[in-house]
Protein backbone atom coordinates (compact mmCIF):
# COMPACT_ATOMS: atom_id res chain seq x y z
CA UNK A 1 0.00 0.00 0.00
CA UNK A 2 1.32 3.59 -1.04
CA UNK A 3 -0.23 6.54 1.45
CA UNK A 4 0.28 10.19 0.32
CA UNK A 5 -0.43 13.06 2.26
CA UNK A 6 -0.81 15.93 -0.70
CA UNK A 7 -1.69 19.56 -0.15
CA UNK A 8 -5.01 19.17 -2.17
CA UNK A 9 -5.77 15.85 0.25
CA UNK A 10 -4.52 12.19 0.19
CA UNK A 11 -3.28 9.63 -2.33
CA UNK A 12 -4.09 6.35 -1.54
CA UNK A 13 -2.92 3.00 -3.51
CA UNK A 14 -3.17 -0.17 -2.17
CA UNK A 15 -2.19 -3.37 -4.74
CA UNK A 16 -1.75 -6.96 -4.12
CA UNK A 17 -3.51 -6.67 -0.31
CA UNK A 18 -6.17 -8.48 2.05
CA UNK A 19 -9.03 -6.53 3.07
CA UNK A 20 -11.19 -8.98 5.29
CA UNK A 21 -12.38 -9.31 8.85
CA UNK A 22 -15.18 -9.58 10.95
CA UNK A 23 -15.91 -5.46 11.08
CA UNK A 24 -18.03 -4.17 8.94
CA UNK A 25 -17.46 -4.33 5.29
CA UNK A 26 -16.14 -1.49 3.79
CA UNK A 27 -17.32 0.94 0.92
CA UNK A 28 -17.24 -0.25 -2.47
CA UNK A 29 -18.79 2.83 -4.16
CA UNK A 30 -16.05 4.77 -5.27
CA UNK A 31 -14.75 8.10 -3.55
CA UNK A 32 -15.01 11.03 -4.80
CA UNK A 33 -11.33 11.69 -5.22
CA UNK A 34 -9.72 10.02 -8.14
CA UNK A 35 -6.31 9.49 -6.53
CA UNK A 36 -7.49 6.18 -4.68
CA UNK A 37 -7.07 2.97 -6.37
CA UNK A 38 -7.23 -0.76 -4.89
CA UNK A 39 -5.57 -2.79 -7.88
CA UNK A 40 -5.77 -6.54 -7.79
CA UNK A 41 -7.22 -6.61 -4.10
CA UNK A 42 -9.11 -9.84 -2.70
CA UNK A 43 -12.02 -8.10 -0.26
CA UNK A 44 -15.00 -10.33 1.57
CA UNK A 45 -17.24 -7.38 -0.04
CA UNK A 46 -19.81 -7.96 -3.12
CA UNK A 47 -18.51 -5.38 -5.83
CA UNK A 48 -17.49 -4.60 -9.63
CA UNK A 49 -14.95 -3.05 -10.90
CA UNK A 50 -14.45 0.64 -11.67
CA UNK A 51 -11.82 2.91 -12.22
CA UNK A 52 -10.85 2.86 -8.29
CA UNK A 53 -11.37 -1.21 -8.01
CA UNK A 54 -9.26 -3.18 -10.39
CA UNK A 55 -8.84 -6.28 -11.42
CA UNK A 56 -10.24 -7.33 -7.69
CA UNK A 57 -10.87 -10.72 -5.88
CA UNK A 58 -14.69 -10.29 -5.24
CA UNK A 59 -16.65 -11.96 -2.13
CA UNK A 60 -13.35 -13.82 -1.33
CA UNK A 61 -12.18 -15.78 1.96
CA UNK A 62 -8.58 -16.02 1.80
CA UNK A 63 -8.97 -18.82 3.82
CA UNK A 64 -5.95 -17.91 6.88
CA UNK A 65 -4.59 -20.62 8.48
CA UNK A 66 -6.33 -20.31 12.07
CA UNK A 67 -6.68 -22.33 15.06
CA UNK A 68 -9.44 -20.44 16.93
CA UNK A 69 -9.58 -23.04 19.65
CA UNK A 70 -5.79 -22.83 20.45
CA UNK A 71 -6.00 -18.89 19.80
CA UNK A 72 -3.46 -19.46 16.61
CA UNK A 73 -3.95 -16.67 13.80
CA UNK A 74 -1.52 -17.24 11.16
CA UNK A 75 -2.33 -14.82 8.44
CA UNK A 76 -0.69 -16.51 5.66
CA UNK A 77 -3.24 -17.81 3.31
CA UNK A 78 -4.04 -21.76 3.39
CA UNK A 79 -3.93 -24.22 0.84
CA UNK A 80 -6.77 -23.98 -1.79
CA UNK A 81 -7.08 -19.97 -1.06
CA UNK A 82 -7.82 -17.68 -3.79
CA UNK A 83 -5.08 -15.45 -2.69
CA UNK A 84 -2.46 -18.10 -3.55
CA UNK A 85 -0.54 -16.79 -6.42
CA UNK A 86 -3.07 -14.35 -6.96
CA UNK A 87 -0.87 -11.36 -7.13
CA UNK A 88 0.40 -9.73 -9.49
CA UNK A 89 4.36 -9.66 -9.23
CA UNK A 90 4.91 -6.33 -11.14
CA UNK A 91 3.18 -4.43 -8.55
CA UNK A 92 5.42 -5.35 -5.84
CA UNK A 93 7.30 -2.76 -4.85
CA UNK A 94 11.07 -3.27 -4.19
CA UNK A 95 10.66 -3.19 -0.18
CA UNK A 96 8.09 -5.80 -0.37
CA UNK A 97 10.05 -8.64 -2.32
CA UNK A 98 10.25 -10.39 0.87
CA UNK A 99 7.27 -11.04 3.29
CA UNK A 100 7.29 -10.54 7.10
CA UNK A 101 8.75 -13.96 7.84
CA UNK A 102 11.89 -12.79 5.17
CA UNK A 103 10.32 -15.20 2.63
CA UNK A 104 10.59 -14.18 -1.20
CA UNK A 105 7.66 -13.53 -2.72
CA UNK A 106 9.24 -14.89 -6.39
CA UNK A 107 7.09 -14.68 -9.45
CA UNK A 108 3.39 -16.20 -8.34
CA UNK A 109 3.29 -13.98 -4.85
CA UNK A 110 0.76 -14.52 -2.59
CA UNK A 111 -2.15 -11.63 -1.72
CA UNK A 112 -1.18 -9.97 1.86
CA UNK A 113 1.31 -9.82 4.50
CA UNK A 114 2.84 -13.43 4.08
CA UNK A 115 3.86 -15.63 1.40
CA UNK A 116 2.43 -19.46 1.85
Amino acid sequence: ALLELKDDGVSCHITNSIIYGNGPMMNTKSPASDDVTLRRCLVGADGSDDDTFIDMLWNSDPMFITDTDRYIFDYRVGPGSPAEGAADASLTLPEAVRDFYGRERGSTPDLGAYQH
